[in-house]
């Protein structure tokens, strides 16, 4: 894993884990700087669920703004001006 203080690539050693909600929390300290940072790990089937829920949050979000225009009257039916002959 690469340090994100140094950038070597020589190694880092897990001083801590600690299992959070839908993750795993990593301590790591880097062989090269001695600096410490922190990981997270997720399981394939959480990060597939993370995943469907940002994306379903998107789409709602994106609903919403196009309800709020239709509502205001900014609806775009597709037609755009063309400026020039």
């Amino acid at each position: 894993m690469k340090c994100p203080h140094c950038g070597s690539r020589k190694g880092s050693d897990v001083i801590d884990s600690r299992n959070n909600t839908g993750a795993i929390r990593r301590r790591r300290k880097c062989h090269s700087c001695g600096e410490r940072w922190g990981t997270y790990e997720y399981s394939d089937e959480d990060l597939k669920a993370l995943l469907e829920q940002c994306m379903t949050n998107a789409l709602e979000k994106s609903l919403n703004a196009h309800r709020f225009e239709r509502r205001n009257g900014k609806e775009d039916n597709g037609s755009k001006a063309v400026n020039g002959p």
